[in-house]
């Protein structure tokens, strides 16, 4: 799949339609899906979706329509701009998120990437040794 976040657009749902975030939920429900589970992945400015995993009320794995994967990925894309802003740049961040449609609430499990560096000073005798 791997849909791409542009944190450079509007951050308004706009995925060539007006939907809601609570239209987005209805559909969700209309369409037998009770939970989703999403993973995503970024560095060097490029945020990615790399899947969309649905399930049903008896915890089956459903099928999603291509505008059920989009409206998701946006949706996702636009949590994670507004609760992690610039999760996209330098090393990045990964992660999932789990949705509960009935509550309504995105559970993300959000990792960080960070180089981190440890400067050491020594001094070294040449003449010692051979």
């Amino acid at each position: 799949m791997s849909a791409g976040c542009d944190p450079a657009s509007d951050q308004t749902l706009n995925l060539e339609t007006t939907m809601t975030k609570h239209e987005i939920l209805a559909l969700l429900q209309q369409s037998a899906v009770s939970r989703l589970e999403i993973s995503y992945d970024s560095s060097d400015d490029e945020g990615m979706i790399d899947s969309v995993t649905c399930f049903g009320p008896d915890g089956a794995q459903v099928k999603p329509t291509p505008e059920i994967n989009s409206l998701v990925e946006e949706l996702v894309c636009e949590m994670l701009d507004e609760q992690q802003g610039g999760w996209e740049l330098d090393d990045g961040s990964f992660g999932e998120v789990e949705i509960d449609v009935e509550t309504g609430l995105a559970s993300f499990s959000h990792t960080v990437r960070v180089i981190d560096y440890s400067d050491e000073d020594f001094v070294v005798s040449i003449l010692e040794g051979n």
